[in-house]
C-alpha cells in the first residue's frame, strides 16, 4: 500500500488510524510516528498516538500528544475532550473541568464531554451542575447503561432517592438488552417454538 500510495504522512496517518481501530498497537504506534516524522504538524497523528499512549497506560506521553493536538487543532474538541477524560481518572477533577469545558465550547452535543463534566462536578461537590450536565448527556444518548448510571449516582448525592432508582432500573434494563444482543450475536437469534399439531 505505501508503494501504491506514495510514503506520505497522510497515508502513514490512516494506516496507523488503521492499526489503533484494530488493536494492532505496535504496528499503529510505528505508523503513527513515521506521519509525524513526515509532517510533525499533521492533524489528528499526535491525537491518535495520545489515544494509543492511553491505551497503553503510558499517561504522559498521551498527555504530551493530546497537548500537541490542541496546539495544532485548537478548533476540534477531541484532545480537550480525551485530556479532560485522563485527568478525571486521575483524581483531578479541578484540571479536567476547564478542558470539557473547551470541548463542549466548540461542540457542545459531546456526549462524553457532557458526562465527563457531569462526573467532575460531582466530584467537586456541585451536584446541581453534575446532575443538570449528566441529564443532557442521558437526553442525547438515552441508550447509555453508563450515563444513566452516572445520573443516578448524581441524584442519589443529592439525596432524591426516587429518581436515582430510576436510573439505576433504567441502566438495568440496558445492560441487559447489551447481553442478550451480544448472545444473539455469538450464537444466533433461535426460532420461535413451532406451534402443537392438533
Amino acid at each position: 500500500m505505501v508503494r501504491a500510495g506514495g510514503d506520505t504522512p497522510h497515508l502513514h496517518l490512516l494506516l496507523g488510524k488503521a492499526y489503533l481501530d484494530l488493536y494492532q498497537n505496535p504496528k499503529a504506534e510505528d505508523e503513527l510516528q513515521k506521519a509525524i516524522a513526515g509532517d510533525p504538524r499533521l492533524p489528528f497523528a499526535h491525537y491518535d498516538l495520545g489515544v494509543l499512549y492511553r491505551r497503553l497506560g503510558k499517561l504522559d506521553k498521551a498527555e504530551e500528544e493530546f497537548e500537541k493536538e490542541m496546539a495544532i487543532s485548537p478548533t476540534e474538541p477531541w484532545a480537550y475532550e480525551d485530556r479532560g477524560t485522563l485527568r478525571l481518572e486521575q483524581g483531578d477533577a479541578d484540571r479536567a473541568v476547564p478542558l470539557f469545558q473547551k470541548a463542549l465550547a466548540i461542540n457542545p452535543k459531546l456526549t462524553p464531554s457532557l458526562a465527563g463534566l457531569g462526573r467532575a462536578y460531582l466530584r467537586q461537590g456541585k451536584t446541581e451542575e453534575a446532575i443538570s450536565y449528566l441529564k443532557r448527556a442521558v437526553a442525547l444518548q438515552p441508550d447509555s447503561a453508563n450515563y444513566h448510571y452516572q445520573l443516578g449516582q448524581a441524584y442519589l448525592k443529592k439525596g432524591m432517592h426516587a429518581e436515582a432508582q430510576k436510573q439505576f432500573a433504567e441502566q438495568q434494563k440496558l445492560q441487559a438488552a447489551q447481553v442478550e444482543k451480544q448472545a444473539e450475536r455469538l450464537s444466533g437469534r433461535l426460532p420461535p417454538p413451532a406451534e402443537p399439531a392438533l
